[in-house]
């Protein structure tokens, strides 16, 4: 049986994507982990333990910060943004899932009415 070159790519391809994914996971989980070892709290709007790619993905192209360099577009400022529960630092979004921190912007910025 031959084994042909596309074949090969393919598998190479796929293999790749594979361990690329696993070794990220594994990156994140460490982070995580070693944060918690060394007794430092771990931010809940930095927390993206639950998030998948994604949605994660969806920030980036939100250009979601944590800080905005603009006091006046906040996300606690903006009528996208669900506000935390009572006891929590975090809110939400209604353009992602995850954590937002009431303090950070992204371009999709809508002011309330």
């Amino acid at each position: 049986m031959a084994y042909s070159r596309r074949k090969f790519i393919v598998r190479s391809l796929k293999s790749g994507a594979i361990y690329i994914g696993l070794g990220m996971t594994a990156g994140a989980c460490t982070s995580r982990e070693s944060a918690q070892e060394s007794g430092k709290p771990i931010d809940p709007c930095v927390d993206f333990s639950g998030i998948g790619a994604a949605e994660l993905e969806k920030r980036k192209t939100f250009a979601y910060v944590l800080q905005s360099t603009d006091p006046l577009k906040q996300c606690k400022g903006c009528k996208l943004f669900l506000p935390s529960k009572p006891g929590e630092k975090c809110g939400g979004c209604t353009l992602f899932n995850g954590p937002v921190d009431p303090n950070g912007s992204c371009t999709y910025w809508v002011p309330l009415d």
